[in-house]
């Protein structure tokens, strides 16, 4: 395959990358890290999503027979999961001189079933878990999935973080329109005979 892209296919990249930058950031934990998060909101919207992998990237997309309709991921045997999404602050320590000074991210912690099943038992030994500040960290250096380990830390009042609210999970979770799923199995087939043959 050329690296040439024919047809407005630069302009489908453009217009995909602007849609994904519109997407809320995922908290990434490397195995064996740890990160400070306080929860926005503890309600644990579950979806079932497709993990599709393209132009060298993780790409999320809801499952469409979640909605009662047909989805091309399903049919090409690309199978769906359960995750839970809880709106966080990720707080960041950033050194300045001889100090820190702290900065705050609104994210995603997108949490599989066991780990929801965690955050959901937390929830009830502090009746609520909005403004609960914890150091989450993966269990083992091997395993990237976040939350196997919640320390807490503190109860904040989030006025002091400019009161932020959970993100709209319908709507930026609405599954994609058969012709853009059709796309992404295309773009993903496409990813795979391109490093298949390298």
């Amino acid at each position: 395959m050329s690296w040439l892209r024919n047809d407005f296919a630069g302009l489908d990249l453009a217009l995909r990358d602007q849609e994904r930058a519109n997407l809320p950031r995922r908290l990434w934990f490397s195995p064996g890290t740890s990160r400070e998060v306080v929860f926005v909101d503890d309600a644990g919207v579950a979806i079932e999503e497709h993990n599709v992998r393209f132009d060298g990237e993780t790409h999320f997309l809801t499952c469409r027979r979640s909605a009662k309709m047909d989805c091309p991921l399903c049919e090409v045997g690309n199978r769906s999961y359960l995750i839970c999404l809880f709106t966080v602050l990720e707080i960041q320590e950033v050194p300045r001189d001889d100090d820190f000074i702290y900065r705050h991210y609104r994210a995603i912690l997108a949490a599989k079933p066991y780990v929801a099943r965690l955050i959901r038992e937390e929830k009830k030994r502090k009746t609520g878990l909005v403004g609960c500040r914890y150091r989450v960290a993966t269990a083992s250096d091997h395993y990237n999935q976040p939350g196997q380990v919640f320390k807490f830390l503190s109860r904040v009042n989030l006025e002091t973080y400019f009161k932020p609210q959970p993100f709209p999970y319908e709507r930026l979770y609405k599954p994609v329109s058969t012709e853009k799923m059709l796309q992404a199995v295309k773009w993903s087939r496409s990813y795979r005979e391109d490093n298949d043959s390298e």
